[in-house]
């Protein structure tokens, strides 16, 4: 699973979804790939990379600083936990 990948296909479904608002299949899909998402991020997975510059704006909602600073730390401690384990495996201390 690329979740850079589900990401920037997130935010393309999200952009479609505010130009037509009704389109039930747009919505169904924006709301399948948060899902993947989410059960990507619980079962250990990092998080995509989101650039502090990237915004996602749909109507009047976007994600917030906070939530980025959360990401960000989750793929740092993600990144660590892969050095970890491969140090591990490895024999090295």
């Amino acid at each position: 699973m690329d979740p850079d990948a589900m990401w920037q296909m997130l935010c393309e479904s999200l952009q479609d979804l505010q130009k037509n608002p009704d389109n039930r299949d747009t919505r169904t899909h924006v709301i399948d790939i948060l899902h993947v998402l989410a059960r990507w991020l619980h079962m250990g997975g990092f998080p995509p990379t989101i650039h502090p510059i990237q915004k996602l704006i749909v109507r009047n909602w976007q994600i917030s600083p906070k939530i980025l600073k959360l990401l960000e730390m989750r793929r740092e401690n993600a990144s660590l936990s892969s050095l970890s384990n491969r140090d591990s495996d490895s024999g090295c201390a």
